[in-house]
């Protein structure tokens, strides 16, 4: 066992009560840390660490200590500023419906658990000009707005929301994102008529494509599968017909099955496949959100060669209005900023540039 298979076996212990071995010589505490914090998942490993009898590394437990007390405090702060936030919406007649990990964590055992960097709401597209003028009124800084289908604020000191106009859009790099263009439409009334919440199965499938989305772009971290688990735990008495007709017209059957059988590898009682290895071995290497080596990868088996590196030299215009946002006004200049992008990259950054182009060498000769 090494470090990665007994930080699967902590969380595993702590979300499903599988039986949670003491560490051997071969686990290090410290790395086990490092690598769940990678993936977005030290609180709740943390729960399984206070249950060892061995002794722990003073170095160890102090972080494992501190992401503890960090992740209860944060998510007791973002809770009470998300409710603050919906409420003002609702006093302002906008329905919006929060996402993801704000309603994912509510159902581990304590909301620390599950750690959220940012809170997700989905509004209506008209409604995005009075959204932004409340929340500067709220207090919050715009960080990006009216580029792609969400725009992001922060606040000092933690809070960062982004607001979505849309769940995927042509720019997410999936086939898919025209199912979701009227998901408010198949919504149910929450605490008021415009508070919105998904059906349980419309809920566990957008996760899940959610999670197949950064699978398929750069590879999803530890924390997707086991929010899939804690969702399939919680959302009992869902429609699984309508769940797999879902996946079927979103072209994830296949991905859907796969990811399962992981989950039950992990946190039930399943088999270790050869596709349930890859799979696992695939995730374990990415972090919370993917990595450059399986984006590359990706890129490399979808595009080919040629049109991969004419998507990362010449980005097309939704990916560039990122950086510059006045060629949503002025396209034609598109290629003068794919210069000064290239100028600025090498001179302000040169080792990423450099680490790019080895990467996808490396790639090109494994693919």
């Amino acid at each position: 066992m090494n470090n990665g298979e007994y930080l699967i076996r902590l969380l595993a212990n702590v979300v499903a009560g599988k039986p949670l071995p003491e560490p051997d010589d071969n686990i290090d505490l410290l790395k086990v840390y490092e690598i769940a914090e990678k993936h977005s998942v030290q609180t709740t490993a943390y729960y399984g660490i206070k249950k060892l009898q061995c002794a722990i590394p003073s170095e160890a437990l102090g972080k494992w200590e501190e992401a503890h007390l960090r992740g209860l405090s944060t998510s007791i702060r973002f809770k009470a500023e998300l409710n603050n936030v919906c409420d003002v919406f609702t006093k302002e007649k906008i329905v919006h419906m929060p996402l993801k990990g704000s309603i994912i964590k509510d159902m581990y055992s304590s909301i620390d658990m599950r750690t959220m960097s940012d809170m997700d709401i989905l509004i209506k597209r008209e409604d995005a000009k009075k959204v932004h003028d409340i929340l500067i009124g709220m207090g919050y800084t715009c960080e990006m707005y009216d580029i792609s289908h969400q725009d992001v604020y922060f606040k000092d000191p933690i809070y960062n929301i982004e607001i979505h106009t849309c769940l995927f859009d042509d720019g997410d790099g999936v086939t898919f994102y025209r199912e979701y263009d009227n998901i408010l439409d198949r919504t149910v009334t929450g605490d008021n008529e415009y508070a919105r919440l998904m059906t349980d199965e419309d809920f566990y499938v957008y996760n899940i494509a959610h999670f197949a989305k950064h699978f398929q772009l750069g590879g999803s971290g530890i924390r997707s599968v086991m929010d899939m688990y804690i969702m399939k735990k919680s959302l009992t008495g869902m429609d699984m017909a309508y769940v797999n007709a879902e996946f079927a017209k979103l072209g994830l059957s296949d991905f859907y099955t796969n990811a399962s059988k992981l989950v039950d590898y992990w946190f039930g009682d399943g088999e270790l496949t050869a596709v349930v290895k890859d799979m696992a071995d695939y995730i374990l290497s990415s972090g919370t959100y993917g990595n450059l080596h399986n984006a590359f990868t990706n890129q490399l088996e979808n595009k080919g060669r040629f049109r991969m590196f004419m998507y990362n030299a010449f980005p097309p215009l939704n990916k560039m209005l990122y950086t510059f946002p006045f060629l949503k006004k002025v396209p034609w200049m598109m290629p003068l900023c794919w210069i000064a992008r290239w100028f600025y990259a090498i001179f302000t950054k040169p080792k990423n540039v450099v680490t790019k182009v080895k990467m996808f060498a490396r790639v090109s000769k494994e693919v």
